[in-house]
């Protein structure tokens, strides 16, 4: 892109002279550069997921309908501890291998 914006591929300018400072890009959601340019979107990684309100045209159901989707039910917590549990009692035994093997090693030379 010799000789373009690296903020909007344009060719009439730099991206210093081109005042991207706040343009949004629409691939990856972030400051600084336009979808042309987008390196996110370059590499094949799939863009940032925007938030989607819902709006009525009478204030009395606006508020229960943004409560109810944004309060989800979180799985319970005893779960994720469980499975931390389980992935630190691996990695435990995995140390003491890597120890054993360490200390043959050692006792080798």
């Amino acid at each position: 892109m010799k000789g373009r914006c690296f903020g909007c591929r344009s060719k009439d300018h730099t991206k210093k002279e081109g005042n991207h400072d706040r343009d949004v890009c629409n691939h990856c959601k972030k400051v600084g550069h336009r979808a042309p340019v987008c390196f996110t979107k370059y590499i094949g990684k799939p863009g940032a997921t925007s938030a989607k309100a819902t709006t009525e045209d009478s204030g009395e159901g606006t508020s229960a309908t943004v409560n109810a989707t944004t309060s989800k039910a979180k799985p319970p917590a005893q779960k994720d501890k469980t499975m931390q549990g389980d992935v630190l009692a691996q990695i435990m035994v995995d140390m003491e291998k890597q120890k054993k093997e360490l200390e043959a090693l050692k006792a080798s030379f």
